[in-house]
């Protein structure tokens, strides 16, 4: 079946200094689309853009600050396609935990990731929940400074990407 991802998707990303946090979301510019069955565990597509314009903050400096350290100007969206699929299993609980090799672009670098999810439907909602580090020096970066500190060179990345079936060209007629 395929998915949409909606309006209800975020990211949120936590960057940490000594004696000192940096973190921000994304809660909207989030686009998306998907094909898997639970039912049948499998996974043909998934393909999630985040248009960096949208990171946030929550403080105007810091996020000129990371839109100049970033180039957010030349590079306004991030995304991350699918490869393959390494994992699609069924959890006790019911749901699922899948795991994915893809590419994640941002700042216009390219660098192959896993990622894995626990994914869950809720009516006609599948969420997917996922917890991933991300690496300056895997992107060839220096962690910035931030009030004469320089950031950890790990970042965690929170998202919880909501998609919702889409119609299908018979389904429309």
């Amino acid at each position: 079946m395929r998915y949409q991802l909606n309006d209800t998707s975020h990211v949120h990303f936590l960057a940490r200094a000594p004696l000192h946090t940096f973190q921000g979301q994304a809660t909207g510019g989030l686009r998306g689309s998907a094909e898997f069955d639970l039912e049948n565990r499998t996974l043909d597509h998934i393909h999630v853009l985040a248009a960096t314009a949208h990171f946030d903050t929550g403080d105007a400096a810091k996020n000129q600050a990371m839109a100049d350290f970033f180039s957010f100007s030349i590079h306004p969206e991030a995304d991350f396609l699918m490869t393959r699929c390494l994992e699609f299993k069924l959890l006790p609980t019911g749901n699922h935990r899948i795991t994915v090799q893809g590419i994640l672009t941002f700042a216009g670098i390219r660098r192959q990731l896993p990622i894995t999810a626990i994914v869950s439907s809720i009516q006609e909602c599948v969420l997917w929940d996922l917890h991933f580090k991300w690496s300056f020096s895997a992107y060839g970066l220096q962690a910035p400074s931030l009030l004469l500190m320089r950031l950890r060179d790990i970042v965690d990345i929170h998202a919880r990407l909501a998609f919702t079936p889409t119609l299908s060209a018979e389904e429309e007629q």
